[in-house]
């Protein structure tokens, strides 16, 4: 894996590598790093959305209820991002 520069203590994924990596399918930064192979996954994520605030993916954001608390009162809310390649505008 390919690293560019530092931010911090985190290297910085090459942009190209993880945009190349992206299809239709909307993918959590888990997923990515799974396809990756290789590197920290902190920093996988931190570039998705970096990417993604720079307008270069898309991303979207879930916020759903934990199953096993889904009866009773209070939090556990889980908020889960996704990302995918730019569609284009039809």
């Amino acid at each position: 894996m390919r690293y560019v520069g530092q931010r911090g203590s985190h290297p910085r994924v090459e942009d190209r590598l993880i945009i190349s990596l992206l299809d239709d399918e909307w993918r959590t930064p888990p997923d990515v790093h799974r396809m990756l192979n290789a590197g920290d996954a902190r920093a996988v994520g931190y570039a998705l959305e970096r990417l993604a605030r720079e307008g270069k993916i898309e991303n979207r954001h879930e916020a759903t209820m934990a199953p096993r608390y889904r009866d009773k009162s209070g939090p556990p809310v889980l908020c889960i991002n996704y990302y995918r390649k730019l569609q284009r505008r039809k």
